[in-house]
C-alpha cells in the first residue's frame, strides 16, 4: 500500500515587490500556520519518508517546518518540476516515485495540486488553502499504478480550528 501526503505551501507575503514570484518568502500567517500543520501531521502520525519539494521559497521553508517537525529525520528533495506544475506533471512525478517508499509528501502549488486532487478523488474539490495537506492511500504497491487504484483520503485546512 502506498500514500501520498500533499501540501500546499504556506501563506506568501508579496510585500517586496522587487522579489520574483519564485522567492517571495512566507507571510506572517504562513509562519504561523506552517508549525502548526506541520505539528497536526505528527499527531496524527502523517510522517512520510521522504519529502519532495518545489524549490520556491515559499514551499521549500514550508516543507523545511514539516522536516523540522519531524526531527530533520526525512530527507528532502528539491524538484524544480514541482513548481507550478499542471497536474499531468504531478502525475508523472508520482508514476516515478521510488517504490522503496510507501510513504510520500509533496509541497507544491495551486492550481496543480488542486486539479491533482480533483483527479484523485473524482469529485469537484475547492482550492486547496495554503498550508492545506491532503492525504491519499492507495490499494496498490507500485507508484507507477497508483492513480489507477482505489484510494481513499482525508484533507486538513488551516481554517479547520487553528485560527
Amino acid at each position: 500500500m502506498k500514500s501520498l501526503l500533499i501540501v500546499r505551501h504556506a501563506k506568501s507575503s508579496w510585500d517586496d515587490i522587487n522579489l520574483s514570484d519564485f522567492e517571495r518568502p512566507l507571510n506572517s500567517r504562513g509562519k504561523r500556520d506552517a508549525p502548526l500543520m506541520a505539528n497536526l501531521a505528527k499527531t496524527l502520525d502523517l510522517i512520510p519518508q521522504i519529502i519532495y519539494t518545489s524549490p520556491a521559497v515559499r514551499a521549500l521553508t514550508t516543507a523545511q517546518v514539516f522536516q523540522e517537525m519531524f526531527n530533520n529525520s526525512i530527507p528532502l528533495i528539491e524538484n524544480k518540476e514541482i513548481y507550478h506544475a499542471s497536474e499531468l506533471v504531478l502525475e508523472d512525478i508520482i508514476k516515478d516515485f521510488d517504490n522503496q517508499y510507501n510513504y510520500i509528501a509533496l509541497f507544491g502549488h495551486n492550481p496543480g495540486l488542486s486539479f491533482l486532487i480533483e483527479k484523485l478523488t473524482n469529485r469537484k474539490i475547492w482550492d486547496v488553502p495554503t498550508c492545506g495537506m491532503v492525504n491519499f492511500k492507495f490499494n496498490c504497491n507500485e507508484w507507477s499504478k497508483v492513480l489507477d487504484c482505489i484510494n481513499n483520503f482525508s484533507h486538513y485546512f488551516p481554517k479547520d480550528g487553528l485560527d
